[in-house]
Parts: C-alpha cells; structure tokens; sequence
C-alpha cells in the first residue's frame, strides 16, 4: 500500500464498542484541556494550549478507536493525502459509495482514531484479495493527519486492527513503499512479494507461516492497487 501513510466493523463486541485509550507520553493526542480544533481551509489539527506552555499529561485527551458506519468527516484526510500524492483515500472513500468495498466481510472492519469528536486518522481490514489462501487479512488504507501524527495515532489504529484480525484471520498483510520502519517497530516482518512487503501472524499461539514468504498466487486480472 503506497497506501500507508504516516503521512474496515462489523465483529463482535469488542469490535461494536468504542474504545478508549488513556494517553500519556507517546500515545496521546490533543494538548489541552480545552477542545481542540480541526482548520477547515487547511485540513490541520490544532491542539490548542496556552501560548509559552508545552502539553503535559494532564491535559491530554484520550484518542477513542471506533468503528466507522459513514464517512463523516473523512475530507481533510482525503484533500491532504491527494496533496502529499496518496490516491488510496480517494479511492476508499469512492469504494465506499460504491458498495464495492465496505469493509463488512466475515472479520472486515474499517476503524477511526479520534479525538474531541474529529477524525485523525483511519486503518481498515479486508480478507486479503491477492491469494487464494484462508485466513488472510489485509491491513489497508491506514492514513493519520499530518499534524496528528507522532503522537501514537498510527500505532494505536494499526494495534486495535490486529486486535480484531485475530478472531478472524492467522496473518495479517500489508503493502507500503513509505513507512516500512514504522511496521518493522510494531512486530511485522518484511516480505518481499509484489503484493505484500510486509505480515505479521496473529492467531493465539500461531508461528510465521513460512509459505506466505514466497511470492503467493495472485488472482487472475487483479493488480495490487493498496
């Protein structure tokens, strides 16, 4: 996935319910205790603290991770991911109003990091469509505001997606060109496949299935566009 850039739910409970995460160091957004705002013109979140003081944890909003049911509020993503040269949101958002895509497959799910009510970023789940292997997902389309990132809301997505991968899935798979080091932190192991440059199993107890390491069959007619 050029797709990837730190710069998809229908499941069971734990995928129904909106989660909070308490933040502090790291894995924080939002710097002050007053609401925090998103620049409509320029699509830049702007965490509002006093002028001369640094964010400190008391300050911090949580980021909630939850499933996404519309596409509200998903344009700023859009207009700055078209701006730094990422097609893939434009295409989520088009898939989306399509039907082809809504994330709502057995395991699928599509999910939003937010903070003070305004999306930061978001990461979906597929059953990946470039094998013809069972029990494959597919991380796509993980996108965080630039102003928002740095701050743990990539990892926080990118965590709750393996979360939910597991009820459904043994490995998780994903295509990049731009943020391979950020994968390798979080536990992935690189690949080097036309269709995946990265995986990371995820069953209880599962080990590296040393198969998925070698090119896989692609589908025919089907040109890896994540």
């Amino acid at each position: 996935m050029r797709g990837s850039s730190i710069g998809h739910c229908p499941s069971g409970a734990s995928g129904a319910m909106s989660t909070a995460f308490s933040v502090s160091g790291r894995l924080c957004v939002g710097w002050s205790g007053e609401p925090t705002e998103l620049n409509a013109r320029t699509s830049r979140f702007r965490p509002r603290c006093a002028r001369g003081t640094r964010p400190s944890s008391s300050f911090m909003n949580a980021i909630r991770i939850r499933p996404l049911t519309s596409l509200d509020g998903v344009d700023p993503l859009v207009v700055e991911a078209e701006r730094q040269g990422f097609a893939f949101m434009r295409r989520f958002v088009e898939e989306w109003a399509s039907g082809a895509n809504r994330f709502d497959g057995p395991g699928e799910c599509v999910l939003g990091a937010f903070s003070a009510g305004q999306l930061l970023g978001v990461a979906g789940l597929n059953r990946d469509p470039y094998v013809d292997v069972e029990g494959v997902g597919r991380l796509r389309h993980l996108y965080v505001l630039a102003s928002a990132r740095r701050l743990g809301v990539g990892t926080l997505l990118v965590r709750r997606i393996l979360q939910e991968a597991r009820s459904s899935f043994h490995v998780v798979r994903l295509r990049t060109t731009t943020a391979s080091a950020f994968y390798l932190r979080l536990g992935f192991s690189g690949v080097d496949e036309e269709t995946a440059s990265h995986l990371m199993p995820v069953a209880s107890g599962a080990t590296k299935d040393r198969s998925l390491e070698r090119p896989a069959p692609r589908k025919a007619g089907r040109q890896c566009q994540d």
